[in-house]
């Protein structure tokens, strides 16, 4: 699983990140194009300044710094998908001992109360985990296309 979740998001990770540095770089022109309008360029009178108005410019520092945010959190999101693999092996496996053992145990090859017990809680832990695990990837999965995403927006 590790090997085709690389291949699959290496190259767009990768394409997402420069997307959302030049994307950043692009908002920051912008607000910093916005607040010399705003403020005018070269006029430093504090007087004049205290009657500007700043709330035009939450929007777009907003935009950036959510820009900021997500690039910062993509190389993370990226490392925890391809750390799923090897938990889905672990995971798949204690479910597979616990179907043996419950199997074992009704097919009346080992009479032992502990051993169905044993499997039954087993299973059921390692079907609850694999959930999580599947929640877990359809959230990075999900972080990780909106990135990508956001990376190919025109800014505005």
């Amino acid at each position: 699983m590790r090997g085709d979740l690389s291949e699959r998001w290496t190259t767009r990770v990768e394409v997402a990140e420069a997307g959302l540095a030049e994307r950043a770089t692009n908002e920051a022109l912008m607000l910093q194009d916005e607040i010399a309008g705003l403020i005018g360029a070269g006029s430093s009178s504090p007087p004049l300044l205290a009657t500007v108005d700043p709330n035009p410019l939450a929007h777009r520092a907003a935009d950036f710094q959510k820009t900021l945010i997500v690039g910062n959190r993509l190389p993370a999101y990226f490392r925890w998908l391809l750390r799923l693999g090897p938990a889905a092996i672990v995971i798949a496996s204690f479910f597979i001992l616990s179907l043996a053992a419950v199997f074992l145990n009704n097919s009346e090859l080992i009479e032992s109360g502990l051993l169905r017990v044993g499997g039954i809680v087993l299973g059921i832990t390692a079907v609850f985990f694999g959930l999580l695990l599947f929640a877990a990837f359809i959230f990075l999965n999900q972080k990780l296309s909106g990135a990508e995403i956001r990376s190919s927006e025109e800014v505005k």
